[in-house]
């Protein structure tokens, strides 16, 4: 009996054979790894991805191909070539495209009152876009200019009251690029930049950028020097815009803008355009009306100027108050009424202090003539420490011996002032009780400062002037900060009238400043 097997001779060659589980694979756009298995008798496998943006590799019967990110807006496909034994096999892959994307070298567009052409950049991942302009019929271009992927827009010039908006849309196919169009108008209010944006610097580009011209020089006879960039700017109700620069920081620490016609910031158009923009009203007067902005730490003051109808709008930095302070049931003006009001001279000043619990600490001349007297006080409400008195001692200033000033010092400074700062580098900010107080009182804020920082406050109808601060000497309250108020008349700081404005400084202030520097 004869039996027949299928047991290969030793000779024979085996068929290479090669078997993949799929014909095609799918990717999202996001990229990631797919897989697909081979079946083949060879005990070697090796695979190829075509193209740059897939990667295959082999793990025994498994392979594993790496796709990258299509950041292109259309579909992509390439071929994964597998060879086992000579014999190939191959999967197509196909990649979905990317989402459409379309970028903008901007995100708003602004044109000063002037007009102007501004470009824009637009990109797509598809190669094409398109564009229209919502609104601007009348005053706004568009070129488009595909081959650099550019879009010009024109605007003339805005001589109204109110700013323009439009709104340019970019579309390729995909989610609509809208970017916002405004212009400024002639005849709207403006404000400065806000101080958290920047310094010096920030503050030029911001004004160029609204059309504002630099105007480096202080003219002659100007109202109101600012030590910083001025700018003469494209609006008709706000022709010009100071600022003043901090010493120890970079931020603005006033900005100052003048206004021709007093009407146009006393009424409720601008007080709509200050609520509009985050401000409420803080006091209110005749003649003054005060905003604050806790946003932007802004407190913006409207006066009349000595030359009406001329108005400051007066912004200055300030910190926010976050708690309460106590200060004096009523003002302390018992010195201005009783002595300076009625122009009493160094004896009856002598007899006031033996009064009121005041020893004469320190004495100053000028040639024979007593110019400043400092008494020290004890057991005195408030715990006033001090108080110091300047007389006249020229003949153009008034008559000669009477009081012209007096600075009135208490130990604690917080009665008026709280401290944002530190005690190496203070911050003196006004707090709202004592605020409250002088407005209570009848005294109006005047925007005008002294070289130290600290402002001058009317009252017309009672003829005084005061000038609250601290100040910190060695030969008061032993070197420590005191709170003060400088007190004088307007008749005893007297100009060629007898009178003085709250913008011009009284000569006798100078006597202080001598007082506080030495």
């Amino acid at each position: 009996m004869i039996l027949w097997g299928c047991v290969p001779k030793d000779n024979e060659v085996e068929v290479p054979s090669l078997k993949l589980d799929q014909q095609e694979l799918t990717v999202a756009n996001n990229g990631g790894e797919v897989t697909f298995n081979a079946e083949t008798n060879q005990l070697s496998i090796t695979a190829f991805a075509i193209g740059e943006w897939a990667h295959a590799s082999v793990s025994g019967k498994q392979i594993k191909v790496m796709v990258e990110p299509n950041t292109q807006g259309a579909d992509r496909s390439t071929k994964i070539l597998v060879n086992a034994g000579g014999l190939m096999e191959q999967v197509k892959l196909t990649q979905s495209a990317a989402d459409l994307v379309l970028e903008s070298n901007i995100g708003e567009i602004f044109f000063p009152v002037s007009g102007g052409s501004k470009t824009v950049s637009l990109l797509s991942n598809t190669g094409k876009w398109t564009v229209k302009v919502d609104g601007g019929d009348e005053w706004l271009t568009v070129t488009q200019h595909p081959l650099f992927n550019q879009v010009e827009l024109t605007t003339t010039a805005n001589e109204g009251d109110a700013p323009r908006e439009a709104k340019l849309v970019a579309n390729n196919g995909g989610q609509p690029k809208v970017i916002p169009i405004k212009q400024d108008a002639m005849g709207m209010y403006i404000l400065p930049m806000d101080p958290s944006k920047g310094g010096a610097l920030d503050v030029i580009k911001y004004e160029l950028a609204r059309g504002s011209i630099l105007n480096p020089i202080i003219e002659p006879g100007e109202l109101f020097v600012i030590k910083g960039p001025s700018f003469i700017t494209q609006y008709k109700k706000m022709p010009k815009i100071s600022y003043m620069m901090r010493r120890t920081e970079p931020r603005y620490k006033q900005a100052v803008i003048e206004v021709p016609d007093m009407k146009d910031v006393f009424g409720e158009p601008y007080k709509k355009f200050m609520t509009d923009n985050g401000f409420t009203v803080e006091s209110e007067g005749k003649k003054s009306v005060t905003f604050v902005s806790e946003k932007m730490q802004l407190r913006a003051m409207v006066n009349v100027t000595l030359y009406p109808p001329l108005a400051l709008v007066t912004f200055t930095k300030y910190a926010v108050q976050t708690k309460e302070y106590k200060t004096f049931d009523k003002l302390p003006l018992e010195p201005l009424t009783d002595v300076i009001l009625k122009h009493k001279k160094y004896e009856d000043v002598k007899t006031y202090e033996a009064d009121h619990g005041g020893t004469l600490a320190k004495e100053e001349k000028e040639e024979s003539l007593v110019s400043f007297a400092l008494f020290n006080v004890k057991d005195q409400p408030y715990d006033v420490v001090a108080r110091g008195w300047f007389f006249i001692t020229d003949p153009s200033e008034g008559n000669v011996g009477e009081v012209q000033e007096m600075i009135y010092c208490v130990k604690d400074p917080t009665l008026l002032y709280w401290n944002s700062g530190t005690d190496s580098a203070p911050e003196y900010q006004m707090t709202k009780e004592f605020r409250a107080l002088l407005t209570k009182e009848g005294f109006t804020d005047t925007g005008k400062e002294t070289n130290k920082g600290f402002h001058y406050w009317t009252n017309v109808k009672k003829n005084m002037v005061l000038v609250p601060g601290v100040i910190k000497v060695s030969f008061i309250n032993e070197g420590k900060p005191v709170g003060s108020i400088n007190m004088f008349a307007y008749d005893a700081v007297s100009s060629s009238s007898g009178k003085v404005h709250p913008l011009q400084v009284p000569k006798g202030i100078r006597m202080m400043d001598k007082i506080l520097n030495q």
